[in-house]
């Protein structure tokens, strides 16, 4: 996970402190992260999610898909199948 914080960070084009600041702890915290020697809660998790735009998943290496969470729900919305497919909506 350490790798893709870091790498998602430098994508971003922000430093450790710059990260840090934003979530209101210390940078040396940041740093522990991406060296994998601590992780972050999951509260955080989620914060770092929505500011990188990916979802927990990808943070936790559980996939290795980098799709923007905000393009998912782009997709998603104009990709909806056709109303045939559901019975009970009213036409």
């Amino acid at each position: 996970m350490g790798n893709r914080i870091k790498e998602l960070r430098k994508e971003k084009k922000i430093t450790q402190a710059q990260l840090s600041a934003y979530l209101h702890i210390d940078q040396t915290t940041v740093s522990k992260w991406e060296l994998e020697k601590a992780f972050p809660d999951s509260k955080v998790l989620s914060i770092l999610a929505d500011y990188f735009d990916v979802s927990i998943d990808y943070l936790l290496n559980r996939t290795s898909f980098y799709y923007p969470r905000t393009k998912a729900r782009q997709t998603f919305r104009t990709h909806r199948p056709k109303t045939e497919f559901y019975p009970f909506t009213e036409i």
